[in-house]
């Protein structure tokens, strides 16, 4: 998880990663992901899925990647 989030950063596209582990499931851990655009993200996806570097992250990984694409809200939404 530390090379994601040391290497995940240098994608074009990518503005930031953070790794969180689960306080109650070990080895269980959460990536939020800052991106330019969703599209930046989808190709990133893509290249990962047709080099083959997908199966072999989906290969270490007891559970299935859940992935969710979410829109921050503005400090104004929040306060409203």
């Amino acid at each position: 998880m530390r090379s994601i989030q040391r290497e995940l950063p240098q994608v074009d596209g990518c503005l930031d990663v953070r790794v969180l582990s689960h306080a109650d499931k070990t080895g269980c851990f959460t990536l939020v992901e800052d991106w330019s655009s969703q599209s930046q993200h989808e190709a990133h996806i893509q290249t990962l899925t047709s080099n083959g570097d997908w199966a072999k992250l989906e290969a270490l990984l007891r559970e299935p990647v859940l992935a969710n694409n979410y829109i921050p809200l503005e400090t104004e939404d929040i306060n409203s």
